[in-house]
């Protein structure tokens, strides 16, 4: 009985010294005291892991091929089932496999109309599209952190029918910066491209390049191009606006103007009438009398980053992309706004807002707390969110919408490259 005991002793000592608790201790103890928390941290705990698979892979050999034959122990621990036992599994094993091939067929629908295209699978030079810009002739220009791309796109080919589309990047071009914010092509046929060193106007013959010193513009991060009614260029940076009427600049800025802040990332115009979208909120500008009016959104909404687009739908009405305040739009005296909490938008993080159609708006959003976003649509009555759950939709963030000569909806990501859909 002593010796019994003492085996039995030495025995739980041995166990609870091997290698495989206290590696695992150790471990535990240590991951859970490291300041940092990286992924590749828990490959420590592999081994131990491993080591106790091992244990109790050991311990079922032996019930099975020592204990059963004497003690029954199998039959004791898995009694014969009953016939309404295989039944019920049989029902339950049928009901998963049908549930996953309706939602295989019911995906396999969603995705229908949806193509990507990637560095790794097409000539685009970055995965990051920050603005796209349909041109008169249905050429797209893509402002990538690469350079700028012009894609004509046909059925069989997002990029055309050439295998090498235009690409200018400062080394093969006039580009003051690889990283383009902003794109847009004036009413006389010439590309305008903001960097984050400047500005670059491509007349299909010469380059022209404004910077900030000299003195053509009041800041080098160009964020918004946009032509009013009469022609003009105006250009939104981080330090104000400036304006080009063919022949003259003239910068606008805080001070001593009216601008309601100098970071400005959105531009849309109405007549004489000039909106500038900004971080603080919206500046109006009446053109034909110098008068400014300033709309301080900041204070209205937590979690307010700015304004991030504008644009002037068919009707005349004026839309807003807000950084954490919705959708807004002006009602004619003041702003108004489509948040989660009084409608059915998905985010109230909005980096983007086109019409695709009269009437219809396409949105792109972004997650506010994680990287990703979605894409929706709103008609005036119903929203319908498109996600990776949904839809094709590779749920990278968007950051770019435009619509081509098709009907085709362009989405330029941050991560993702460029995503096309075609709505059925």
């Amino acid at each position: 009985a002593r010796w019994a005991c003492e085996g039995v002793a030495h025995a739980r000592v041995a166990t609870v010294l091997s290698p495989g608790p206290v590696w695992r201790m150790v471990a535990t103890v240590t991951l859970s005291l490291w300041p940092s928390k990286w992924p590749q941290h828990t490959l420590s705990m592999t081994q131990p892991l491993c080591l106790a698979a091992a244990a109790t892979a050991r311990w079922l050999y032996r019930v099975v091929k020592t204990d059963n034959p004497y003690w029954n122990t199998i039959e004791i621990l898995l009694p014969r089932p009953t016939r309404a036992v295989w039944v019920i599994l049989t029902v339950f094993v049928a009901a998963l496999v049908i549930g996953r091939v309706a939602y295989e067929v019911q995906m396999t629908q969603a995705r229908a109309g949806w193509t990507q295209a990637t560095v790794d699978t097409s000539p685009l030079p970055s995965n990051t599209v920050n603005d796209i810009a349909t041109g008169r002739d249905g050429t797209l220009a893509l402002a990538t952190g690469g350079g700028v791309v012009l894609w004509k796109p046909t059925r069989n080919a997002p990029w055309g029918e050439t295998q090498e589309p235009p690409l200018y990047t400062p080394a093969t071009a006039g580009l003051p910066a690889a990283r383009v914010l902003a794109v847009l092509q004036a009413g006389d046929g010439a590309w305008w491209f903001g960097t984050d060193e400047g500005l670059a106007r491509f007349d299909a013959v010469a380059w022209s390049v404004y910077r900030a010193g000299d003195m053509k513009l009041p800041g080098a991060s160009v964020h918004a191009l946009h032509q009013d009614a009469t022609g003009r260029i105006w250009v939104g940076t981080l330090s104000g606006v400036a304006r080009w009427d063919g022949a003259t600049w003239r910068a606008f800025t805080q001070q001593p103007h009216g601008l309601l802040d100098n970071a400005v990332f959105a531009i849309a115009s109405q007549g004489d009438v000039v909106w500038f979208g900004s971080l603080d909120g919206i500046s109006r500008f009446d053109v034909h009398s110098g008068q400014w009016q300033g709309f301080n959104l900041g204070t209205r909404t937590l979690g307010w980053r700015g304004v991030t687009d504008l644009t002037v739908a068919a009707d005349g009405k004026l839309w807003a992309a807000t950084q954490g305040g919705g959708l807004g739009y002006w009602d004619g005296a003041d702003w108004q706004f489509y948040r989660t909490s009084n409608s059915g938008i998905p985010y109230n993080l909005v980096n983007r807002v086109v019409e695709g159609s009269p009437g219809v708006l396409w949105l792109a959003f972004g997650f506010p707390t994680e990287p990703g976003g979605v894409v929706a649509r709103y008609d005036g009555k119903t929203w319908q969110t498109f996600s990776t759950h949904n839809s094709g939709f590779s749920g990278h963030e968007p950051l770019a919408l435009a619509r081509d000569a098709s009907g085709r909806l362009w989405i330029g990501t941050a991560a993702g490259g460029i995503q096309i859909f075609e709505p059925p």
